[in-house]
Parts: C-alpha cells; structure tokens; sequence
C-alpha cells in the first residue's frame, strides 16, 4: 500500500469480532466497500486538539448496482444517481460537506478493519469473501473509514489508498481523493498502523514483514536480532504480546493524535481504545531515502522499543511480562 491522503490528523481501528460498532440504516448508512534520542513519557493528550479530518477533496463516481440491490426495480435509484454523480465530499474537522445523505454536524473520524461478511452491514451475499473481491476488496480485513456524525454513522471501505467503496439505496459508490498522495509522517504512521490493525498483531516475522517498509533500516535490524535469540526455557520473554501498541490483548481501535517535531524526529501521538483499554503510544517517525519511517516506539511509562529490544530495560505490563 501507498501512503495516502486519507486523514490529516487522526484515525481508529477496530479489528473484526465482537464489539464492532453498529452502522446506521437506511439511506443515512454510508459505507464503505472501503543514535536515539532518551525517550520522556508521553504528556496527555488534551480535549482541546483539533479534531480528525480526511485530508482534502473526494468525488462521487461509477456508481454500479449493488450485488444485494432488487434488480426488478430503479425507483428513485436513477434520480438519485443523476444527482450524486460527481459530487464533491469534503471533510471538515467538526462536519462533513457535500449532497444529502452524506452531509452531517459533529462528524468524528475514526478506522476500523471489517471482514468481507461486514461489509455493507453484511449485506453481501454469500461467499461474502467472493462477493468482496468482484468490488476489489480483496483484504481479509478491509481498512474502512468510519465517519460519525449527526446523521448516523458511514463507512467507507478503502480498495486502494485514495479510493473508497460505500454503498447507498442499492448503490455502490466510489469515492475518490482527489489531488496527489500525502507523503507526511503522519500518513506513514497512519498507513504503518492501519496495515497492522488489519492484520496479525503477533510480534513474529511474518507480522513484521508486513510493516517493514515503514521500519527504519535500525529498527528492522534490532527486531530480526531479537526475533533471531534463543527464547529463555524456564521464563517468558521481555516482549510477550505486541510491542507496536505495548498491549498483551489487542486494542480494538486507534486513533492518531497531532503530529509534533523533536530535532528532526516527527512523533505522531497514537491513542489505543478497547474494552477496559486507554493507552497511548508515541511512534517517532525519521525521514529516511525521501521517506517517514518508524524509529521508535515510546511508551507512556517512557520506555522505547528499542531499549526493549536491545535488553536494557525489565519487563513491565503490558507487552513486557
């Protein structure tokens, strides 16, 4: 996946399973088909930040029959085709601009990962996974947008990283970004976390394959070698659950906070939610080869990653034992 403009300062995740929000109904239901610096412990966020907002413009375009939509009937869906064709959806900080149904007041953004039989509020018919796939959502989990706002709560299902599936009255729409892809820390964060939402949390080798082109060529480094050392046999190991959101059970969302500078490290704030869950990690991001990277990981006890990694700090809760 491309780095991409999807969100200018915040997101959530919730990975598939019990808890998954509930998504409106009716035509006000969008969805979507879519050398390091001593680390100090993270301050709190404040209420006050500004609020997450999708980054730029977005266009209506090739509206397609739903696979679920009566093909015996096109009451209104004709009409309403005419008149949502290429129209413009803008994201606000606090509302969301653009043709009926989708705009609406007092929007929040946030990210989940659906399975291909949530998808549409589970209107695909089965296999869902094959029906999935035909609209190009090909993930096990779909990276989805989840816009919640005054009238209701809209999904966006994201089939590549500037485009968005959602389906309306039998419709499914695609919603496209419109300018170039965003190349900012805060992107690489924001596609670093949402490929590791939408995919085995475990710290192995294959789940960090997976993220390794938003590693720095260090970080990638000291995780093979401790992936590579012999596990202790009478004790469990330092890192013992998932080092990447310093969490044993998996958070069920995230959202990013804004990013700050430190020297010429950006550090983009990422607040986990769960059930009995509030935890927040600082991932520093270097701009390495003309690309943001992850350096570090600092934990709100002020512990890194790296120190984890390299043996120089004992285990504490969370990921550490």
């Amino acid at each position: 996946m491309a780095s991409c403009a999807l969100m200018s300062t915040a997101f959530a995740a919730t990975p598939a399973g019990p808890g998954t929000a509930p998504v409106a109904q009716g035509t006000q239901a969008l969805q979507v088909a879519q050398a390091t610096q001593a680390a100090q412990p993270p301050p709190a966020l404040q209420r006050t930040q500004p609020a997450p907002t999708p980054a730029g413009r977005w266009t209506l375009m090739r509206p397609r029959p739903a696979p679920w939509a009566d093909t015996t009937t096109t009451a209104g869906r004709d009409a309403a085709v005419a008149r949502l064709s290429g129209a413009a959806v803008v994201f606000h900080a606090d509302r969301v601009e653009g043709p009926s149904p989708l705009a609406c007041a007092n929007a929040r953004y946030v990210f989940t990962a659906v399975p291909p039989e949530g998808l549409f509020q589970g209107s695909l018919p089965k296999p869902a996974a094959r029906a999935a796939a035909r609209l190009g959502l090909t993930a096990a989990r779909v990276p989805t947008l989840r816009v919640e706002c005054d009238a209701g709560v809209f999904d966006l299902h994201l089939s590549e990283p500037v485009r968005a599936l959602f389906g309306l009255d039998g419709v499914v729409w695609t919603l496209r970004h419109d300018g170039p892809p965003d190349r900012s820390a805060l992107a690489a964060a924001q596609w670093l976390m949402l490929t590791h939402f939408a995919h085995d949390m475990a710290f192995t080798p294959a789940s960090v394959a997976l993220k390794r082109r938003w590693l720095s060529p260090e970080l990638a480094r000291a995780i093979r070698a401790w992936q590579m050392r012999p596990a202790p046999a009478d004790e469990p190991p330092a890192i013992n659950g998932d080092p990447f959101t310093d969490t044993q059970e998996y958070p069920a969302a995230f959202r990013l906070g804004a990013p700050r500078r430190d020297g010429r490290v950006t550090v983009v704030p990422v607040l986990l939610e769960g059930p009995g869950l509030a935890r927040r990690v600082d991932l520093r991001m270097s701009r390495i080869d003309l690309r943001w990277r992850l350096d570090d990981v600092v934990y709100e006890d002020g512990g890194t990653l790296r120190t984890l990694l390299a043996g120089d700090r004992a285990p504490a809760p969370g990921t550490r034992r």
